[in-house]
This record gives C-alpha cells, sequence and structure tokens, in this order.
C-alpha cells in the first residue's frame, strides 16, 4: 500500500469555502520517508534566514493527548512521541541540542 497525497486548492470565494481538488500522487513508503526529510530540511533551512513561519492557530492540528485513558501502554508510548513531534512544529520553543545552542537546553515547551 502506498501513500496517496491530494492536491488541491482553497477557493474562498464560494460560501462555505470548498477545496477544489486537482492532483493526485502516489508514493511508496520509502519514498514518502525521504520526502518528509528533505520537506523538513528545507522548512528548517527557510526558517533559519526568514524567521519562524507563522501559521494561525485555526490550521494547527490539535496536539495528541497521552493522557488518554483508552490508550494502552504501547500507544500510550506512541502518543507521546507524536506529542513531542507536534511540540517541535507548532510550539514556541521547540527542543534544539545543547551543541547548536552554546551549550544550553532551549526551553522546555509547555502543554
Amino acid at each position: 500500500m502506498d501513500l496517496k497525497i491530494i492536491f488541491g486548492q482553497l477557493d474562498q470565494m464560494k460560501k462555505p469555502a470548498v477545496i477544489q481538488q486537482h492532483t493526485a500522487m502516489a508514493l511508496s513508503w520509502p519514498s514518502a520517508k525521504i520526502a518528509a526529510y528533505y520537506l523538513l530540511v528545507n522548512v528548517i533551512l527557510y526558517q533559519q534566514v526568514s524567521g519562524p513561519v507563522q501559521l494561525r492557530a485555526d490550521v494547527i492540528p490539535k496536539r495528541p493527548d497521552p493522557s488518554d485513558p483508552s490508550l494502552d501502554e504501547a500507544g500510550k508510548k506512541m502518543i507521546e512521541y507524536l506529542a513531542w513531534v507536534h511540540d517541535q512544529f507548532f510550539s514556541d520553543h521547540p527542543y534544539i541540542p545543547p551543541s547548536l545552542t552554546g551549550g544550553v537546553d532551549a526551553p522546555k515547551p509547555t502543554e
């Protein structure tokens, strides 16, 4: 099974706004992993030059909740990791290794 990505364009002239889908691509999982890496690298490089990419609060995905009582132990560990990934993308203070900050840990994100 591949990862299917569907591209579209938001049309805000229509009420309610709609997304006009126009292109779909299927990526093998190895290709998706490489693509995700290069997307992340390019976002990091862009932000280094231009500052943080600003997002409206209403488009940021909800942070996964590791305290969900329906999770088993394996699920909780996965959700904790996904919450950490969410923090790296969307918090004001993502973790930056001390070796890159002059030996000082970046502030830990708040929930």
